[in-house]
């Protein structure tokens, strides 16, 4: 993921929050307290936004049969809350730890 954001939950409820830009694939966090918590993932992606009345009025009338008439040429990508991987538990050890989340649109 280029960019994102990363916030570790207590799973019990209790305790504090923490989280994390996401840029180019790596996050760091800071202050996070050991136990068991919730991992939830959002991605950022750059929206393409028209050039021109011209491609705006194009885009819309092609979105058209889809019910689409906003001109938007692409939309921001997002990663579901219920995509494979994301708001999973973990366990924080004390100390320096690495994790890697592989994330997964499901299918449907």
């Amino acid at each position: 993921m280029a960019k994102g954001n990363i916030t570790f939950l207590p799973a019990d409820g209790k305790g504090p929050s923490a989280g994390a830009a996401i840029t180019d694939g790596q996050f760091h966090v800071d202050g996070l307290t050991p136990g068991k918590k919730i991992v939830q993932v959002v991605g950022e992606k750059g929206v393409q936004f028209a050039r021109s009345s011209e491609e705006m009025a194009r885009t819309a009338q092609q979105g058209a049969p889809r019910a689409d008439t906003t001109g938007i040429v692409e939309r921001a990508d997002t990663i579901p809350p219920d995509a494979e991987g994301n708001n999973v538990e973990v366990e924080i050890k004390p100390g320096q730890q690495s994790l890697d989340f592989k994330l997964k649109a499901k299918k449907g």
